[in-house]
């Protein structure tokens, strides 16, 4: 039932060990191509790119487009008190610009044509550069609290957001590690929980602009943006469900794996797995129209 994220190094110097692997991955590409849940994972996959594909866009063209001249500027719209100093900069740079990399790279290897024999080497390609962004990322962010000592949200969020990086470059190393020994059915595992943390920092995103838009949480204006003499900033420190989905967004995920990795054939969880997936493409859906038509109103007004 699992989704395959296979990176592994089929060929090797023993010929005969990598047609071992080869023939193992074809097997399993029968099997999970037989899987009724592939169609509703390329559906979601495919509507999760629009909004991803414009968030990512947006974010190269805030750091490369317009340059270094003062990037936290922009970013202190939605992330208060980023701070202005160089090495603060190059510090979210590099987590925003490689976590980019891994919410789209992400699709690529779920999809099930990524491990047919003929693509077999640009999903190694693809997953290699997974596994590089996700410890560069997390370099990123971690250099970045270990500057800001304590994050917008207080200890809250600062704790979570280490945990969650924790999280992404332990499950993207152990994926690889797996993928290098030829245990395939561990790397898959290992892969998906790695996939999941891959696009948890989207879902916080999401749920972060959610929250405002559907009135969850506190406006967000000059009063709640304002951050204390800590750097705390009261729209997230002060506002509950900011702070819950400071968690939310990679527990969350991270469970949604698990129960999908354990779920059996019973008929109940055939159900719930497809009630999951259809209020997830329609969330995505809505999603996905409202980026659309925010990137042309911005357009329509410069």
């Amino acid at each position: 039932m699992a989704v395959p994220l296979e990176i592994a190094n089929a060929s090797g110097p023993d010929d005969e060990s990598g047609t071992l692997v080869k023939k193992n991955l074809a097997e399993s590409g029968q099997k999970e191509l037989s899987d009724g849940h592939q169609t509703p994972w390329m559906i979601m996959a495919g509507i999760y790119l629009v909004p991803a594909t414009a968030w990512v866009m947006s974010v190269w063209a805030m750091y490369f487009v317009e340059g270094l001249d003062d990037p936290a500027e922009k970013w202190n719209i939605l992330l208060p008190n980023l701070g202005t100093t160089t090495m603060r900069v190059v510090c979210m740079g590099l987590h925003f610009v490689c976590g980019s990399v891994i919410s789209l790279a992400g699709i690529w290897q779920v999809l099930p044509v990524s491990k047919h024999p003929e693509w077999l080497s640009s999903h190694r390609i693809v997953g290699r550069i997974y596994v590089i962004c996700s410890v560069l990322a997390c370099i990123g962010g971690f250099g970045f609290i270990l500057q800001q000592r304590i994050l917008a949200g207080g200890w809250t969020m600062s704790i979570a957001f280490t945990a969650y990086g924790c999280c992404v470059v332990t499950f993207a190393l152990l994926a690889y590690r797996t993928a290098r020994q030829k245990d395939i059915a561990a790397h898959r595992r290992w892969a998906i929980r790695s996939f999941s943390m891959g696009i948890a920092s989207f879902v916080y995103r999401v749920m972060l602009t959610l929250g405002v838009r559907l009135h969850l949480s506190m406006p967000q204006d000059e009063t709640t943006s304002i951050p204390d003499a800590s750097g705390v900033v009261p729209f997230f420190h002060d506002d509950l469900y900011n702070q819950f989905i400071a968690w939310f967004f990679f527990v969350g995920s991270l469970c949604v794996v698990e129960w999908y990795l354990r779920a059996s054939n019973s008929v109940l969880n055939q159900l719930l797995l497809y009630g999951f997936f259809t209020v997830a493409c329609i969330g995505l859906a809505i999603f996905s129209a409202w980026v659309v038509r925010q990137l042309l109103s911005d357009d329509s007004e410069s």
